[in-house]
Order: structure tokens, then sequence, then C-alpha cells
């Protein structure tokens, strides 16, 4: 049979998955393992390869064939021609200009086999946009804006079922806005986990992350509340705005962050009613990812 192989590589873990002909994810004993982003070049791609080659052989066919591979990969990155260009990022900095799907073509047994076999990348955020148009068919009628509030503040865009990759009606490549002015320095810096981190220094004495945040409000933690409702507060005065330039009829919140939704959602849910704007809050980013990268190699 054929499948798909499809990786989400991060900062921290490369989280991995397979899926059949049919669409359907194959069980694997190990999803998930160290990216060494801060590693040398040949710990990178050495590391890589372990991944790929241990992924292909928990494959429970003797006789699989590899239809496709898929990878989500953070930018600065060359998507059409599988090429990273991170620095002053502390990730991934050693493979800077490396042709990954040149690499992994000479390097990876099926795709020596077979240069034909497409192999494609992709900006995480663009596969959460891709697989949420998967569940929700009626997004591909709207103008959509699709916000991950994780490790940094991840944006794209779909216009009629149509991922933004170049500039388009203001809109900037790739539909992201991380690096727009916000406050003294650029929204990523304010609306991400190092965001929360920086407000519950101001506000408690000492860093908590996410999780303890989440953690503490829902074990009704005032100080924690309060933390979230700034963080809410400064999420709708940064969307807001950008919904209305660019005429967004819906707004999709993905990411870890998002798992705390409730205390930091209202500001944005009243904008979003008193403009009509369909506000869709997804807590299943994971899913939604790797369904994107299925779209984007079946494409």
């Amino acid at each position: 049979m054929d499948y798909y192989l499809l990786l989400d590589i991060g900062g921290t873990n490369v989280k991995c998955g397979i899926a059949d002909k049919n669409h359907h994810f194959v069980p694997i004993p190990q999803e998930i393992f160290p990216s060494n982003a801060t590693g040398s070049a040949e710990q990178i791609l050495t590391g890589f390869k372990r991944v790929i080659h241990t992924v292909l052989d928990e494959i429970p066919d003797s006789r699989f064939k590899i239809a496709g591979m898929a990878t989500s990969f953070p930018g600065p990155f060359d998507y059409s021609r599988g090429i990273p260009y991170l620095t002053d990022l502390n990730k991934f900095e050693s493979i800077y200009g490396v042709d990954l799907r040149e690499e992994w073509r000479k390097n990876i047994s099926p795709f020596q086999k077979s240069e034909k076999i497409p192999i494609r990348f992709i900006h995480d955020v663009q596969a959460f946009a891709l697989g949420t148009l998967n569940v929700y068919p009626k997004l591909c009628q709207e103008r959509v804006l699709y916000v991950s509030l994780g490790t940094g503040f991840g944006t794209a865009v779909t216009l009629h079922g149509k991922l933004v990759t170049d500039p388009v009606e203001g809109i900037p490549a790739q539909g992201w806005f991380y690096h727009y002015p916000f406050h003294k320095g650029i929204l990523d810096d304010y609306l991400s986990a190092r965001g929360l981190t920086k407000l519950s220094c101001n506000q408690l004495g000492s860093s908590c992350d996410g999780r303890m945040l989440g953690d503490m409000a829902r074990n009704k933690d005032c100080r924690a509340i309060g933390i979230y409702r700034q963080f809410g507060q400064m999420l709708a005065e940064a969307i807001e705005p950008l919904v209305q330039q660019h005429h967004f009829s819906c707004l999709v919140l993905g990411g870890q962050i998002v798992k705390s939704s409730v205390f930091f959602i209202e500001d944005l849910a009243q904008f979003c009613l008193k403009r009509n704007i369909r506000l869709i809050t997804d807590d299943q980013s994971y899913q939604r990812v790797f369904n994107g990268l299925l779209e984007s190699v079946k494409s």
C-alpha cells in the first residue's frame, strides 16, 4: 500500500505521522523525537535521517511504498525549494542554506529510488490552516485569518480556500503578521509564550509558563486570571486592526495557549460579535497540522 510520511519540525521536537492512501492515520510506537535544533549541521541532518528511517521502520506493512512526504518547518524558509534561512533564533542556524529536499533524496532510501516522489515543505500555521479548511469546508467561501498562539504569534491567511503565499491586497507574503510593530516591540514579543512569561514576571515576580498559568487560573488564582485578562486585551488590540484593514470574515485561533482561551477570549469575542465576524477556537492544533500536511502533499 502507498503511505504518506508527515513531519512537523519545531525548535524542540520533531513530531511524526504516517497516513495511508485512504487518508487514515496509522498508529506508530514513537511519534515525537528531539530536533537537536541547536546542534551542528551534521548533528541536525543525521538526526533528521535517523528519525525518518525510524518512522519508516514502524510502518506495519513490509511491502509499503512512500507516495509522498510533507514537512512543516519554522521560517524564514524557502518553502518551494526546501531551504531554511534561520538566523538569530537559536534554532537550526547551522543548516542555514542547506537544501533539505536534496539531502533527503540522497540519504533516505525511498527517495533514492525515485525522484518522482513529492517532497513538500510548508509553514506549520499554513498546515494548520489547510487542516482547518478540511474540517470546516464552508471556510473556503470566506476571507480567513488563522492565528496560532504558541512559541510565537504565528499567522496564515486563506482567501476563498486558497493559501496566501505572495503579497496580495496589502496582506504580507505567507500571511505573516508576527513582525508588525506593537507597543515597544513586535506582535511576536507580546502574543506568545514568552509574552505570557513576561506578564507573569511583572505580576508575580517570577516567570511562569503557559501550562503553569493555566493550572493556576483553573484553580481560581486571581493573579493568573488577571494575567490572562491582560493578555486577552492585548490580543484584541492587535487583531482588531488586522481584521478591519483586510476585511477578514472569520478568525480561527489555535496553538497551545488556546487551551486556556476561556480566560482571555472575552474582549476578542465581543469585537467579533459586534462586527459579525465568525470566531473559531480550535484546541486540536496538533491534529489539524497533520491533516494539513497530508492535504499539502496530496495536492
